[in-house]
């Protein structure tokens, strides 16, 4: 199934920063990783710290020989002949909760002959999971593991007590069942335990080991408040930052724009009036003429609902206009976000969402605001409208990942807006 070349080939992936080294003679390897920290006042190196760990490779070649033809890792499932052990992944403020409790005894569930239970990853299974690694698909995965655990690790066991993985499992004498009623089987176990326990967890996307990256904007602006921003587009603002789902990030920062649908697209309707009635070539005692604002005014009301809301794709393309003037300095915010997403946004369509196709930022003002509008309108109505049978949509997990790409864009156009819609602050009496 995997050999000791794919083991050490696994760790040098998932531990790419650390230095490896191999011993021959002892017949061991080594991952070591030396931090400096420097005193800024004096550029003088201040500390040095060395850690990592050791392995004996002969435990490894054991360990791997008990790997019999029944065994299979695909997609972070592990098979054996009476067992299915998969990846599951924290949702929130679940991640330390689950690790802090004896889960396998905990919640465990059992039927006929059948036991479900979840709790730290088996070592076959992260000795499986490290050599799969060994693929150079997997070059950008990591596993953590705190330093000052490094100084525990003195053999595999140790090794795997330090690498926090959760597995859900399935066992059962002679386990022949087809995969999608164990993946059905293992998320219905998860709805369970969400549904009694208030712990949110989901399988690993197929594919997908690596945890999604918050981007973490640092800009050197000024703290003194010289803007008096609005309350409540602050208050979203803050809820999309502390929100550890990206749908809920992504509809978070659109509330900010939505703030303004109803009052912009009143906006634009009573302007068209105010121009159009105080025009000279208005007279409101020409039939022509009052026909001719009859006509206009229609035209803008039959985009208003029957509950008086306005049509909401349009009121973002206003907002849009109104409040971030310059394409410029929006696509400025965006790469003070995320370095790629300019290029990213540039080349790739929305995969779950029908208008979100690539922008491109070299266009006309006139001519960009529109696919913007249907990028990020489109990718608001995937999530918050998913239907069975549409053709594209949104859905939690599978999705979270490309979602995650999609957050530095409305996350710019919410701050774009929070600042342009900004009022002066004055402190004098």
């Amino acid at each position: 199934m995997f050999t000791i070349e794919d083991f050490k080939n696994g760790l040098k992936n998932l531990f790419s920063d650390f230095e490896f080294k191999e011993s021959s003679e002892n017949n061991t390897i080594s991952l070591i990783k030396t931090i400096t920290e420097y005193n800024d006042t004096i550029s003088e190196i201040d500390e040095v710290a060395t850690y990592g760990f050791s392995l004996d490779l002969s435990e490894i070649d054991l360990m791997l020989s008990e790997f019999t033809a029944d065994y299979k890792f695909v997609n972070n499932f592990f098979y054996s002949t009476n067992s299915i052990e998969a990846m599951v992944e924290y949702q929130g403020r679940s991640r330390i909760f689950m690790y802090r409790e004896n889960t396998r005894e905990k919640y465990n569930a059992s039927f006929l002959d059948y036991n479900i239970n979840i709790g730290n990853a088996s070592q076959k299974f992260i000795l499986a999971f490290i050599c799969a690694c060994a693929d150079q698909n997997f070059q950008s995965k990591r596993l953590r593991i705190r330093f000052y655990d490094m100084e525990k690790i003195g053999c595999f066991e140790d090794l795997c007590q330090s690498i926090r993985l959760l597995t859900v499992t399935m066992n059962k004498s002679n386990l022949d069942i087809p995969f999608p009623k164990i993946k059905s089987a293992f998320q219905s176990y998860l709805f369970n335990l969400a549904y009694n326990y208030d712990i949110g967890l989901a399988l690993s996307n197929e594919n997908e080991t690596d945890r999604l990256m918050r981007h973490r904007a640092r800009r050197e602006g000024q703290l003194f408040p010289y803007k008096a921003y609005n309350t409540e587009l602050v208050k979203y603002y803050n809820q999309g930052l502390s929100s550890d789902a990206p749908f809920a990030q992504y509809l978070a920062y659109y509330h900010i724009a939505e703030f303004f649908f109803q009052s912009i697209s009143e906006q634009d309707v009573f302007q068209e009036i105010e121009s159009y009635i105080t025009s000279p070539s208005f007279s409101p005692y020409s039939k022509n003429s009052i026909k001719d604002f009859y006509k206009k005014i229609k035209k803008k009301i039959q985009s208003q609902k029957d509950n008086d809301v306005w049509d909401e794709k349009n009121a973002l393309l206003l907002c849009l206009k109104q409040y971030i003037p310059d394409i410029g300095k929006l696509k400025q915010t965006i790469s003070n976000l995320d370095t790629s997403a300019i290029n990213y946004y540039s080349t790739t369509d929305v995969p779950f969402a029908d208008e979100g196709k690539a922008i491109n930022f070299t266009l006309t003002a006139e001519e960009v605001y529109p696919v913007l509008r249907n990028r990020v309108y489109s990718v608001r109505n995937a999530i918050v409208h998913s239907k069975e049978g549409e053709k594209l949509r949104y859905e939690p997990f599978i999705h979270d990942k490309e979602l995650a790409k999609e957050i530095p864009l409305i996350r710019a156009i919410a701050e774009e807006i929070i600042i342009n819609s900004a009022k002066p602050l004055k402190f004098d009496n």
